[in-house]
């Protein structure tokens, strides 16, 4: 297996488990009592996370910046934010302030 597909493999790993984790601690975990939280789908964060780990982030770079959003950002703010960024590929202004500042807070 070249050193490549050892990487797809284990990053595919990683994302499934997350997503496994997230799915699992939605049923253990009490509901969220703040309203714009608790109106984020489950499929919210795990696609987020899981296309902010292909984009070479860490899983905490990923999470760091994922409760940034949630915890500023209603659901169809955070849906405006990912269209722009799928229009231009570039992070909305603010965004990329956060991302930076949680790379370095490992």
């Amino acid at each position: 297996m070249t050193q490549y597909k050892k990487d797809k493999f284990y990053t595919t790993a990683i994302v499934g488990i997350i997503i496994i984790c997230a799915l699992v601690m939605s049923f253990i975990l009490p509901p969220i009592s703040r309203a714009d939280k608790s109106e984020y789908p489950l499929e919210y964060d795990a696609n987020f996370i899981a296309a902010c780990l292909e984009g070479g982030s860490n899983v905490y770079g990923c999470v760091c910046p994922l409760n940034h959003v949630k915890d500023n950002y209603s659901y169809p703010e955070a849906l405006k934010l990912d269209e722009q960024f799928t229009k231009t590929e570039t992070l909305p202004d603010g965004l990329q302030q956060v991302f930076k500042d949680c790379q370095g807070n490992k």
